[in-house]
């Protein structure tokens, strides 16, 4: 590769490159992370075998789950 052409790609790349030596994560990034997170754990609990309290879905939900079997929890988990 030429110079010149490494060149450019060197500069293009210094454009986009926006992050800053020496500043930090935001404090709402690290605050929103875990708070994502333990909303899906507990959306998972909650809803592992549907929606079974609402008051139009839930009786089709309950019997698919009486046809089907209910979830366990390990469907979330990738078996190897």
């Amino acid at each position: 590769m030429s110079t010149e052409v490494q060149a450019r790609i060197e500069g293009i790349c210094r454009r986009m490159d926006h992050e800053r030596k020496g500043t930090g994560v935001p404090g709402f990034l690290k605050l929103a992370f875990p708070i994502i997170g333990a909303a899906v754990v507990i959306y998972l609990a909650v809803f592992t075998n549907g929606e079974i309290h609402h008051s139009t879905r839930g009786p089709l939900v309950q019997q698919l789950n009486a046809v089907t079997g209910t979830a366990n929890g390990f469907m979330y988990v990738w078996e190897l």
